[in-house]
């Protein structure tokens, strides 16, 4: 059986799809990076806070690269400020999701990540 393979945008909403579930198994470590984020003093710590997130959005901006080199997502979107959109949102979820706030805690949210992403990358399945 041959399978077509995955492209760009559907590895991106895959991820986004699963980051819930990411998040929840390693709150700890997010919770200690932004804990160190937010202290922070010193340029040395700080050059290595920037370096754990810059290799997050490195990896990001090549999913959204392929995805424009296959056409599944759209040219017009700037890969590494999306890439760094999505830091910025994975951020700010680990940081709410220890509030239990409903909307985020809802079965639903990973669809409904899945489709406002779709939509932000001119994402269409079967395309």
């Amino acid at each position: 059986v041959q399978t077509q393979p995955i492209s760009g945008a559907e590895k991106i909403l895959a991820l986004a799809v699963d980051f819930p579930r990411y998040c929840e198994q390693n709150r700890l470590r997010f919770r200690v990076v932004e804990r160190a984020l937010a202290s922070v003093d010193d340029e040395k710590t700080r050059s290595m806070i920037r370096a754990y997130y810059e290799g997050i959005v490195e990896s990001l901006r090549r999913l959204v690269e392929e995805g424009r080199a296959d056409g599944s997502v759209r040219t017009d979107v700037a890969p590494a400020s999306l890439a760094w959109l999505f830091t910025m949102n994975g951020i700010g979820f680990c940081l709410l999701s220890a509030l239990d706030i409903p909307e985020i805690s809802s079965p639903r949210f990973p669809a409904d990540l899945r489709h406002i992403i779709a939509g932000m990358i001119g994402f269409q399945a079967g395309r």
